[in-house]
């Protein structure tokens, strides 16, 4: 997989013209079989609208992020990764999600509810929901199994996630700014039950010399 970053280009792409991809292998963790779906019906409608209701499970906690995204706006400090859906009709623009599935659920969520008069959202928020520079990965030079590394690299050996401890103090540092309970939970991918419960660790830290200090 040595020079795989070489066949990675940022392009900017509408958020229409992205598919999320049917086989996803996070869908085997809800029992679905894998490679199921023919690539040359991902754009189906109702092969697109199946993929949504499955990332919209609460087992990959999409409600969170779109909260988050609302509250913040889209931030791509990780961009999104796909590469040309190629079994489509002739003169295609569009792209299969290789990594980013839930971030982009979480865009259509926001756009849907828009649609259906639920929020209602600035044309700067928009743009922001809708206009994105992702990475565009040339599958046909990089080596086939990078549909895989690719996504593998962030949810296998993954980002490491706060302990309690990061968690409470940045909650307190927030609640102690003026944000609300459910302001804090929005800006950090938090469930209010989740920031919640983190209170009693605010306290439990609270006796210890630097936490209090460093607050």
């Amino acid at each position: 997989m040595a020079g795989l970053a070489q066949h990675l280009k940022p392009i900017k792409v509408n958020l229409e013209n992205l598919l999320l991809d049917p086989n996803n292998p996070r869908f085997a963790e809800l029992g679905q079989t894998l490679d199921a779906i023919p690539e040359s019906r991902f754009g189906e409608p109702k092969v697109q609208a199946k993929a949504n209701e499955l990332m919209k499970t609460p087992r990959f906690d999409v409600v969170e992020l779109r909260d988050t995204i609302k509250t913040m706006g889209f931030l791509p400090m990780d961009r999104i990764v796909v590469r040309p859906w190629r079994a489509g009709p002739q003169g295609n623009e569009k792209f299969v999600v290789v990594e980013g599935n839930r971030r982009v659920t979480a865009l259509k969520w926001l756009i849907q509810l828009g649609d259906e008069g639920k929020e209602t959202f600035s044309k700067e928020q928009n743009k922001n929901f809708t206009e994105l520079e992702v990475l565009l990965l040339d599958d046909l030079n990089a080596d086939p199994s990078a549909r895989l590394v690719i996504p593998g690299l962030r949810h296998v050996s993954g980002i490491k996630e706060w302990g309690a401890y990061q968690k409470a103090r940045t909650v307190y540092i927030l609640r102690e700014g003026g944000k609300s309970q459910q302001d804090v939970a929005q800006s950090l991918g938090l469930s209010v039950i989740e920031a919640n419960r983190l209170t009693p660790v605010i306290y439990a830290y609270w006796t210890t010399s630097d936490f209090h200090h460093e607050a």
